[in-house]
C-alpha cells in the first residue's frame, strides 16, 4: 500500500490460495489503513481517500465475480466513492511492488526453510521488511458469505 507499508500475507498450506484469500488479504489491508487513518498520532492519512487504486495481476481469482462484488460493496457501503482496478502488464518485473519479491527471492535462496517460522523469520529479516501476517482463516466470499466486519471510514 504506497504510503502506508508493505504488506505481505502467507497462508498457512491446508488454505486454498484463490478468490477468497485475496478479497480477505485486501480487506486486512484496507482495516490497517482505517487503523492508521483514525489514529490521531499517524501523519501519513490525514484525509481519507475518497477513490483507490487496486493492482492486480491478470490471474482468473482477481477477475472473478467475488472479488468485483467485495469492490463494489465496499463503494456502496460508502468506504469509497470510486475504485479502479488495475491489471498489470504480464512480466511487470520491473515495478516497485516487484522489487520487493527480488529482496525476498535472494533471502530465500540463502536461507534454509524447513517450517512456517523459517519462512517468516526470513520474510521479516529483509531488507525494508514487510508487515507479515499468517492468515490462518479466510472468509467464503466466492460463495455467499457474509462480508467481513464493517468497512467505516
Amino acid at each position: 500500500m504506497h504510503g502506508l507499508g508493505y504488506f505481505l500475507y502467507v497462508l498457512e498450506p491446508h488454505l486454498p490460495s484463490n478468490a477468497n484469500s485475496n478479497i480477505y488479504c485486501l480487506h486486512q489491508t484496507i482495516m490497517h489503513m482505517i487503523a492508521k487513518w483514525k489514529d490521531p498520532s499517524e501523519e501519513r492519512v490525514q484525509l481519507w481517500p475518497r477513490m483507490i487504486t487496486v493492482q492486480v495481476d491478470g490471474a482468473s481469482d482477481n477477475k472473478c465475480r467475488a472479488m468485483f462484488a467485495y469492490l463494489e460493496w465496499l463503494v456502496l457501503i460508502g468506504t469509497f466513492d470510486c475504485i479502479h482496478v488495475s491489471f498489470l502488464l504480464v512480466g511487470h518485473t520491473h515495478a516497485d511492488y516487484d522489487q520487493k519479491f527480488c529482496a525476498l527471492t535472494r533471502a530465500l535462496r540463502l536461507g534454509e526453510v524447513k517450517q512456517m517460522e523459517d519462512l517468516l523469520r526470513i520474510y521479516r529479516c529483509v531488507r525494508l521488511p514487510p508487515i507479515v501476517a499468517l492468515t490462518s482463516t479466510v472468509i467464503r466470499a466466492a460463495y455467499g458469505g457474509e462480508p467481513p466486519e464493517e468497512v467505516e471510514a
